[in-house]
């Protein structure tokens, strides 16, 4: 077979594996597509998506024959400042109201020195998604809830949350790993080009945020490892904040400030007893952006684009928490 011809089958076999892949890209995307809007249409509970927006809510509960309020302050732990701003003057409108708020704290010199090695292990993997979540929030110019800036923390707000020291001895228990391979991932963000990725791909998080956190749940499902870490950050502190509340109800109206991916499970819990929800009221977390793939991708390539993007997913889902 002549040069010429052998060039003509590969130009064909080229043209015809890009044709067939643009195909089932955009099959894909139109799924995709539809998939965000019906998940968008439905799913307000936690955090809404609106006109380039993304907004969390104050859900305010009341009891019809106590007329206690519980006013749940529901939170994105990664924002604009403006976010911050807005909630700090909300809550000072709370007249009244007991404020509690999650957090688990820090070690003493005493818990951390008998930690084990396998709790070390846990505590510096915990450590490391923290500080990777606050990495991304000085790219992507947004502040970090209890950094200077973000929301303001009164001295006689109430921490309600379960202690860092027995979060890490269960996680260590159970063998759990929060986000896999986070020095590398924190490393490879001060390279400009994974900037740029980065911006456009939590960009893109953002204005899709239910839909991606739905695609976490459902691929979570199928992990043991993440199923016993939704336990664990979720139905364990979700009791524990309902144990605060119930406390402090008996003296007057309550105010929760939680992550948003609480929401559900303890507005669930506050409905058993008998609360109903009266109002909400929502603020911007965070405006949609005009980041390009292609402009962001032009230095770097695509390799490793599906693993970065699968470790995002996982911190703004946890993000929430």
């Amino acid at each position: 077979m002549e040069k010429k011809e052998i060039g003509k089958v590969k130009l064909f076999i080229m043209l015809f594996f890009a044709g067939l892949s643009f195909f089932y890209l955009s099959i894909y995307y139109l799924v995709w597509r539809l998939f965000s809007f019906v998940v968008n249409l439905i799913c307000v509970k936690i955090v809404r998506n609106t006109d380039g927006k993304l907004e969390t809510p104050i859900v305010f509960y009341e009891h019809p024959v106590t007329k206690r309020m519980v006013a749940f302050i529901a939170m994105i732990h990664l924002a604009e400042p403006e976010y911050y701003s807005a909630l700090n003057r909300r809550i000072k409108l709370l007249s009244g109201y007991k404020i509690l708020f999650e957090g688990i704290g820090r070690l003493s010199k005493r818990e951390n020195k008998f930690l084990t090695q396998e709790e070390r292990d846990v505590f510096h993997d915990f450590d490391s998604r923290l500080k990777l979540l606050k990495k991304i929030g000085n790219i992507m110019l947004l502040k970090y809830q209890k950094d200077k800036g973000g929301l303001f923390y009164d001295l006689s707000w109430v921490n309600n949350d379960i202690r860092l020291y027995d979060f890490i001895k269960s996680s260590a228990k159970q063998n759990l790993c929060f986000v896999k391979e986070e020095k590398k991932l924190y490393a490879s963000l001060d390279d400009e080009s994974m900037q740029l990725f980065s911006k456009w791909l939590n960009n893109m998080m953002f204005s899709q945020f239910l839909p991606a956190i739905v695609v976490a749940n459902i691929i979570g499902f199928f992990f043991k490892n993440e199923r016993l870490i939704n336990k664990l950050i979720l139905d364990a502190r979700n009791e524990e904040a309902m144990r605060g509340i119930n406390k402090y109800l008996a003296k007057g109206n309550v105010a929760l400030i939680w992550g948003a991916m609480h929401l559900v499970g303890i507005g669930k819990e506050l409905k058993r007893a008998g609360f109903r929800e009266v109002r909400r009221e929502w603020f911007t977390a965070y405006h949609v952006r005009d980041y390009h793939l292609f402009e962001s991708l032009k230095k770097e390539g695509i390799i490793n684009t599906f693993k970065e993007a699968a470790n995002s997913i996982m911190l703004l889902k946890k993000d929430l928490t």
